[in-house]
């Protein structure tokens, strides 16, 4: 499966990842915040994701996460969407409803990626 994480700290973004072992399995997309929201939209359609893990800082964009999940789920992206936060009050604060949640540990992005492997199929 094809991951992209989108965060505004990629380094420890990255280091969950690694640390998670998804990497021996599945393909990580890297994906760097620039230009304006409908940019990053449009990047993240390009890319075709499988699966987007989101935390909830993006850094200089003008929304946070759960709106970028929630723009997300309006435009009928295909991915499945994970948060990355350490409480799921973050996206649910902005009345954003994703299944999983990573909480920001390396052990749980390794289940969720598990999980959502043996019910998604890849492209």
């Amino acid at each position: 499966m094809r991951i992209m994480c989108i965060g505004a700290d990629q380094q420890t973004i990255y280091n969950q990842w690694i640390e998670s072992g998804c990497g021996t399995r599945h393909e990580y997309v890297p994906f760097i915040i620039s230009g304006d929201v409908q940019d990053c939209l449009n990047k993240i359609a390009n890319l075709d994701p499988d699966v987007i893990v989101i935390s909830f800082s993006t850094g200089n964009l003008s929304v946070n996460g759960a709106e970028i999940a929630r723009l997300l789920q309006e435009n009928n992206c295909r991915a499945e969407l994970v948060e990355n936060t350490s409480s799921s009050q973050n996206f649910r604060a902005y009345d954003v409803d994703v299944v999983y949640n990573a909480i920001e540990s390396p052990e749980e992005l390794a289940k969720i990626i598990s999980q959502i492997a043996r019910t998604t199929p890849s492209h």
